[in-house]
């Protein structure tokens, strides 16, 4: 018999985008989805509603409130996991879609070649370009690629949850999602795929991805963890990705007020030699008392030259 699957789908008062992402698993073409579980945040629209309507409809649709986890993404995906019982998991946002064929083509990976972590492209829903980096071609993906940015972007996979285990995501965090799934990628090497399985939609104000500033101090959290448990790793194989991790903490710090814990981070960075001066740079900029308005306008704009790093 094939593997189940367990789908688990996040949400937070986005009742009419959720049908959008339900049907999608529902038009899957790979038999032996165990479960559709819906996480809800505390939503206070109508989504327990637009929920029930399709529970009437199939039976593998499960409702849980969040009420163990701390409210946020990573809460409400841990929520998810405690409830999933199938040999893989995949975690898909309420305003996405996946392609009909999208598990069973990451399915079809695990079978030929045995890998517990599979992933694959998404579209952009304006444009239909990858979301992903992509060179091409579908390759073995080892925990250096990861942590180093080779791949970076939005991806849609699927995760044995045997290697999953107990992990779960930092819920204190906002975001910060790759807490965990880098240390499943340093546990075992992953498999990409080169296609587009998912349909990933920019068009939502509401989207995780751009909230990280209104939450500077959970933002922070992020990278502080990265570089808790990750910064070894990041020295030696990519010290300049080590350098931009210290300064995004050093930014959200900032921004949410904490001017020695920016420092701090800043000063981290220092480590290795590389890009002494722009470091330096940083020093000045994270403690001077420039209005928060336009580091942020400063970050928004560097976030454009990212390949310095």
């Amino acid at each position: 018999m094939k593997p189940t699957v367990s789908i688990i789908i996040p949400t937070y008062n986005r009742a009419n985008l959720l049908k959008r992402a339900i049907e999608s698993i529902l038009k899957q073409d790979y038999e032996n989805i165990k479960e559709i579980i819906i996480t809800d945040d505390g939503s206070t629209d109508n989504t327990k509603e637009i929920v029930k309507e399709f529970q009437e409809r199939d039976k593998r649709i499960i409702f849980v409130e969040n009420t163990k986890y701390k409210k946020g993404p990573t809460g409400n995906k841990n929520n998810g996991l405690d409830y999933a019982t199938g040999d893989f998991v995949g975690i898909l946002d309420d305003d996405d879609e996946l392609l009909p064929d999208a598990i069973s083509k990451l399915i079809d990976i695990h079978l030929k070649f045995g890998y517990k972590h599979i992933f694959a492209n998404c579209l952009r829903s304006d444009t239909k370009e990858f979301t992903g980096k992509s060179y091409g071609k579908s390759e073995e993906v080892k925990y250096e690629d990861i942590l180093c940015g080779k791949y970076e972007g939005e991806y849609w996979g699927i995760v044995s949850r045997d290697l999953i285990g107990k992990e779960r995501f930092f819920d204190d965090t906002y975001g910060g999602e790759s807490l965990l799934w880098w240390k499943l990628y340093k546990k075992t090497p992953a498999f990409y795929l080169n296609e587009p399985i998912r349909i990933y939609y920019v068009e939502d104000e509401m989207r995780v991805s751009k909230k990280y500033l209104k939450f500077p101090e959970r933002s922070f959290l992020n990278y502080k963890y990265t570089l808790d448990l990750y910064g070894d790793d990041l020295l030696k194989f990519c010290p300049k990705k080590f350098i931009k991790i210290c300064f995004l903490a050093a930014f959200f710090a900032r921004i949410g007020g904490k001017y020695f814990k920016a420092l701090k981070y800043t000063v981290f960075s220092f480590k290795t030699q590389e890009l002494f001066f722009l470091k330096i740079f940083a020093l000045f900029l994270f403690f001077l008392p420039i209005p928060s308005k336009i580091l942020i306008f400063l970050y928004q704009f560097f976030k454009r030259f990212k390949k310095i790093f």
